[in-house]
């Protein structure tokens, strides 16, 4: 490179930099909540199970809810530095618990109900108290759920103290387990916990090639910043739809952003189809409105997009924006959405969990053509993305190289595993002391300083926004007493359906039948 072009890939295309006023997000909702306290701030929409529609807060009574929640955990030992699990469904009362965490000071550990007993056993033996809305008792999640001689067949009760080993991170006992019910129902406080911006927020696991979750733990300074920026528009702010699960970091996007601003968080009914979706956005509503007022903007991945695009673009008819991202995006999924709603903006996000979300957006703007491939767009507020080589070096516009992202959206690491956090977050070669992450993405920059996906420099898929190592269901599948060897890879039968296939060596004693291995032991 040139000095000239250097200075542009470098520090053109990264002037990002914008002051964010608050810390963590914890003052952030407080200030809304000030402001806004008639406004709605979180609806149940309406379902089956929901006929008339079920909880409507405003900002005053989420405030409330969220403090008795703070009190309550606080009043079981919970503090700054804690790790709370939270294993619920998703419903209005998951949003006031994880904010009733974070104000307590500690972070939140989102379980997906879903996930097989065996990942829950392994993201849960890292928290010191579960908030949950099941008898996970009977679900066996604690079961031989400790290292050998410290197993607990069933849950402590909230007024046994729990054994951890002190700030290692690694479970020594049991944990204690309190119902939701019990603290969102609590008596009143104010919980008082000053929450600063380098306190971790949650830590959310992503897939590992050992076979073992990392836990990602995002700070309030960087989850501040990424609800406070620039980039989003104000559709996503006035009213969103959350259908994501609370363990997938689109519902960092869905929840937080809005209630940062004002907004309303409308909490999807069970399974989001396209019918439930265009009930939602406008297009079933008796006044064109939708069923429930205020949703401006709902999120996708770029499987779910694809799909939706070519079964019923329509459903998307009544909204104003779209996100979309976690994959290839198609240029003509997008114009077939634009067929359905021609004034509606496609925003495009790309960034992995460590980065908070995302690191770039590209924005299909109203009346704008999509390009042929759709960019993943420049750098967001306070954040900077380098193309580099296998020296570290910038590569000029035009050349693939792996992305790297800096910033102040960027996690603390991973949990327990300082080896891994030196191996992914390195320093940044630009600016002495700052860390860069390392994506294992490779992308090439335009000349007009938009980036353009390339695709992955490791074996890591993604699956419907879902990063997958396919050597981590390659453990377990192999830890199967009739397996010898298993290889799984991703495949797309058709455009934008991406599955993963496992292909499977028995061991010469036994012949596996169809369905052996999915016993959901981790898979």
């Amino acid at each position: 490179l040139g000095e000239a072009e250097r200075r542009v890939v470098v520090e053109e295309w990264n002037d990002t930099a914008r002051v964010v006023g608050a810390g963590s997000l914890v003052e952030l909702f407080g200030a809304q909540a000030g402001r806004t306290p008639d406004a709605v701030a979180v609806s149940e929409a309406v379902s089956d199970a929901l006929p008339n529609g079920g909880v409507v807060w405003t900002y005053a009574e989420l405030a409330r809810v969220s403090d008795r929640v703070a009190c309550g955990l606080l009043a079981r030992g919970v503090g700054r530095g804690v790790r709370v699990g939270v294993v619920m469904e998703r419903s209005a009362a998951v949003i006031a618990v994880l904010l009733g965490i974070v104000k307590a000071g500690a972070a939140y550990v989102p379980v997906d109900v879903s996930w097989p007993v065996a990942r829950q056993r392994a993201v849960l033996r890292h928290t010191t108290l579960v908030v949950t809305d099941h008898d996970t008792t009977t679900r066996d999640i604690t079961t031989d759920y400790g290292e050998s001689g410290h197993d607990s067949a069933t849950w402590r009760t909230a007024d046994q103290p729990a054994e951890y080993g002190g700030g290692t991170g690694h479970f020594m006992g049991s944990v204690v387990e309190v119902a939701a019910q019990v603290l969102l129902e609590g008596p009143d406080g104010v919980p008082g916990v000053e929450v600063l911006s380098g306190d971790v927020v949650y830590v959310m696991y992503t897939s590992g090639s050992t076979g073992v979750p990392k836990g990602v733990e995002v700070t309030h300074g960087s989850v501040a910043g990424l609800v406070a920026d620039s980039c989003w528009g104000g559709a996503v702010r006035r009213g969103i739809v959350w259908h994501a699960p609370h363990a997938f970091d689109a519902s960092v996007l869905e929840i937080w952003v809005p209630l940062a601003a004002g907004g309303r968080v409308v909490v999807a009914p069970g399974v989001v189809t396209a019918s439930v979706l265009a009930g939602l956005t406008g297009r079933s509503g008796p006044d064109g409105s939708g069923e429930v007022a205020g949703v401006g903007a709902v999120h996708l991945t770029a499987g779910a997009f694809g799909v939706l695009a070519e079964e019923d673009p329509g459903a998307l008819a009544g909204l104003d924006e779209v996100l979309t991202g976690g994959d290839v995006v198609p240029a003509g999924a997008v114009a077939a959405v634009r067929g359905a709603n021609e004034h509606v903006v496609i925003r495009h996000l790309y960034g992995p969990t460590e980065a908070t979300l995302c690191a770039t957006t590209f924005t299909v703007g109203r009346g704008e053509a999509a390009p042929g491939v759709l960019p993943i767009g420049r750098p967001r507020d306070n954040t900077r993305v380098f193309v580099l080589d296998e020296f570290l070096q910038p590569v000029p516009a035009g050349v693939a190289g792996e992305v790297y992202i800096a910033g102040s959206g960027l996690a603390r690491g991973y949990l327990g595993r300082p080896d891994l956090t030196a191996e992914r977050f390195v320093a940044c070669p630009f600016t002495p002391g700052e860390r860069m992450y390392r994506t294992g993405d490779l992308a090439r920059w335009r000349g007009d300083g938009q980036l353009v996906f390339a695709g992955r420099a490791d074996e890591q898929v993604k699956i419907r926004g879902f990063r997958i190592e396919p050597g981590e269901i390659e453990a377990v599948l192999a830890s199967h007493e009739s397996v010898a060897q298993a290889v799984v890879v991703a495949r797309e039968d058709r455009p934008g359906d991406k599955r993963l296939i496992a292909y499977i060596v028995p061991t010469t004693e036994n012949t596996i039948e169809s369905g052996d291995t999915s016993d959901g032991s981790g898979t």
